[in-house]
């Protein structure tokens, strides 16, 4: 049994009022998710200031954001299998402490090299958080109940990316420093770190007894599948995991503001104004995403919410008013909440000795996505024009969302 799957395993015997799980421990792995990603975000409107102050171009500067998701992307399948076999909050501990040496590094940064050292370990601080606490929120509810769970890590996580920019944007401006956020984020990691210890270590002699009375309890080997997903579905799920966050990467931090600026003159407050709508949107359609995909067929809402990524994106392509060019960028933004569908549905279909680690590739597939899509979009739109780059993301989306309608036919919530 895994540590996560622990907790889920009490969830599972508080149905016949044998244990509980506590409140605290959703609220400690929420907010050490929420916090390891306000801290990675904590650069983005700091690399104007940092360029400026590290003689750093354009093209220096956008290796910042690529490393970044290379730590991510080198971090995400150990962090996987380290979430099988070690406790949650020794690995959110070192994520927590990853998080603060990185901002260190980025603040005491005299030249590129200490900087780009910085924003790698802030990638795989990044890795650890995300997989083993999507790893935990997985297993942490009953089947029935597993969608709103992962609604409940996505809205932690995307409150962290939206917090993070805003509170360093903020702190950079009163301080008029790039580097006094950074410290701030070292301070954020530090004492996410110490909390973490501190509550591990109380719980420490409660949490061994009663994963020792769980291990042999035949309500977990009843309710563990007993194959897994096949290969197929597996494949499927990391192309959809892929496709939606190549579209992420493509369409909100890439094409959006090149179209806005290109086709409808807007300055950068006006395309930041709708990329924040859009922000709240994908909040709301998170949360909206998982709870009904707990009432009906998990594989169909996923394939639902890749399919209205794409109806969105196809609003894009016309050069015809900024109205419709929010409505797409809001449309897109409520149907991202494929990412944690698929990730329920992948934990529908996995035993829980290796659900990280197929946690883990999913977001590795993600990743390489998200890395992949500003290149690829940004190409076609300088060599094809603007219909043919959004359209283009529609289409991947679109087979996507065809193909898990049509392959994954049975679902466990079913």
């Amino acid at each position: 049994m895994t540590p996560a799957a622990g907790y889920g395993e009490k969830l599972r015997r508080s149905a016949h009022g044998l244990a509980d799980v506590p409140p605290s421990a959703l609220l400690v792995v929420g907010g050490s998710v929420l916090a390891v990603a306000a801290v990675g975000y904590f650069r983005v409107p700091l690399l104007p200031g940092m360029g400026a102050d590290l003689t750093m171009n354009a093209t220096a500067l956008s290796l910042v954001t690529t490393l970044y998701a290379v730590g991510r992307l080198v971090g995400d399948i150990p962090a996987g299998r380290l979430a099988d076999v070690l406790p949650l909050p020794r690995i959110l501990s070192a994520a927590a402490v990853g998080s603060a040496a990185g901002s260190t590094l980025m603040a005491l940064a005299g030249g590129r090299v200490l900087a780009y050292l910085g924003v790698l370990v802030l990638g795989l601080a990044s890795a650890a958080a995300n997989t083993s606490g999507m790893t935990f929120f997985s297993t942490v509810a009953r089947p029935s109940r597993r969608g709103t769970s992962m609604a409940l890590y996505s809205a932690a996580l995307l409150g962290g990316q939206a917090f993070g920019p805003a509170a360093s944007g903020l702190l950079s401006s009163l301080t008029g420093s790039w580097r006094t956020a950074l410290w701030v984020g070292t301070g954020v990691g530090a004492v996410v770190a110490c909390t973490l210890f501190v509550s591990h270590r109380g719980r420490r002699r409660t949490t061994t007894t009663t994963t020792t009375a769980t291990h042999d309890a035949p309500a977990a080997a009843a309710a563990a599948p007993r194959g897994g997903a096949r290969t197929g579905e597996r494949t499927l799920l990391y192309a959809s995991s892929f496709a939606t966050f190549f579209a992420l990467g493509s369409i909100p931090q890439t094409l959006v503001p090149l179209i806005g600026a290109d086709t409808y003159h807007l300055s950068a407050g006006g395309i930041g104004l709708a990329l924040g709508l859009g922000g709240v949107f994908r909040f709301v359609g998170s949360l909206a995403g998982g709870v009904v995909s707990d009432r009906i067929s998990r594989s169909y809402v996923l394939a639902a919410g890749l399919a209205i990524m794409a109806a969105g994106i196809v609003l894009l392509a016309p050069r015809t008013s900024t109205v419709l060019w929010v409505v797409g960028i809001v449309l897109f933004s409520v149907g991202s909440f494929g990412v944690s569908v698929g990730a329920a549905l992948l934990a529908d279909r996995m035993p829980p000795s290796v659900l990280g680690r197929r946690l883990g590739t999913y977001r590795f597939a993600g990743d390489l996505g998200l890395m992949v899509g500003p290149v690829a979009g940004g190409f076609l739109y300088a060599e094809a024009g603007q219909a043919t780059a959004v359209l283009a993301v529609a289409a991947l989306l679109g087979v996507c969302a065809l193909s898990c309608a049509a392959f994954i036919a049975r679902d466990a919530t079913a």
